[in-house]
């Protein structure tokens, strides 16, 4: 995701403009059928384009697991505020969270950060309107720290408790990361609606779209033998490369590709180079910068060579 700009306040109107072009490349790719661009992105960009919802865990595996830790973490999430607030635009996602939850009979708490934040404020204004008598309080907690909360409003919706905040905050955290980047994607979308018809993607799902604009993930033998160069093999190991190809299922094809070249998908940039070490005890290595080249070693068989 590192290329996709989270678009805060000031990017410019070019910026936009080049995500929209994007958009209008990959409705173009759509309706071809014939144009395949060398792309890996992650299911939250093609989803977006079809309106099906990415959830947390596929934005884990996708683009990034750096908050997993801490939003399992109940004492990390509620107090390492720093962590809390470095999530963009989290408080606005925490403020709507609060203000809607506070009307069921689990949510209805603020800690003194969030108090302090400007959150309590807006959550107060929105539930005056529900409730009829309402002040700050303070408590202990069972850890000694202090929490803030809404008297009265635990005698109509729950008493207030340490999980039940932390799950708003969590919430928040999750809603904050999936939606990190609407502004670029938004353009990104309105360039693909462009271009293709909107009673064709209503039909589309957002794998479909992905195996158009990008081609397929199962790459067979014979992708990767014709995205090969084998000249720098002699005979015997040309064969036991393309026996070890053959037994690898699908997946461990677009395995292979990654550790070759850094993408799941063909076409590649250029054919990958393979060449022959002189030590069977070695791994093989990668190069997936231009020349793309893989160097295996003299193995017996073709086990060896990829486990």
């Amino acid at each position: 995701m590192k290329w996709l700009d989270r678009v805060e306040g000031g990017l410019d109107a070019h910026a936009l403009q080049m995500y929209e072009f994007l958009g209008r490349l990959f409705g173009n790719a759509v309706l071809a059928g014939t144009l395949v661009y060398a792309l890996s992105f992650p299911r939250l960009i093609w989803k977006f384009l079809v309106r099906e919802a990415c959830s947390i865990e596929e934005f884990f595996m996708d683009c990034s697991d750096s908050a997993r830790g801490a939003l399992d973490d109940e004492q990390f999430l509620l107090n390492d505020e720093q962590f809390f607030s470095s999530i963009p635009n989290v408080r606005h996602y925490y403020q709507t969270s609060a203000s809607g939850t506070l009307a069921t009979p689990t949510m209805g708490l603020l800690n003194a950060a969030d108090a302090e934040s400007g959150v309590a404020s807006e959550v107060v204004s929105n539930i005056s309107r529900a409730a009829s008598v309402m002040s700050f309080g303070e408590g202990a907690t069972e850890d000694g720290s202090v929490d803030y909360y809404l008297e009265g409003v635990e005698l109509q919706y729950g008493d207030p408790n340490r999980a039940q905040r932390a799950a708003a905050r969590r919430s928040a955290a999750v809603e904050a990361l999936l939606h990190q980047y609407d502004r670029a994607l938004d353009r990104m979308r309105a360039g693909f609606e462009a271009v293709v018809p909107s009673v064709a993607i209503e039909q589309m799902r957002w794998d479909d779209v992905r195996q158009r604009v990008c081609g397929s993930d199962a790459a067979t033998v014979a992708d990767i033998l014709a995205n090969s160069d084998l000249t720098g093999l002699d005979d015997v190991m040309q064969q036991r490369f393309t026996e070890a190809l053959r037994i690898m299922t699908p997946a461990a094809r677009s395995n292979f590709l990654v550790f070759a070249t850094g993408q799941r998908r063909l076409p590649v940039p250029e054919k990958i180079r393979l060449s022959c070490g002189d030590d069977p005890n070695e791994l093989p290595t990668a190069h997936t910068c231009s020349p793309i080249s893989v160097m295996i070693q003299p193995y017996t068989t073709h086990v060896h060579q990829f486990p």
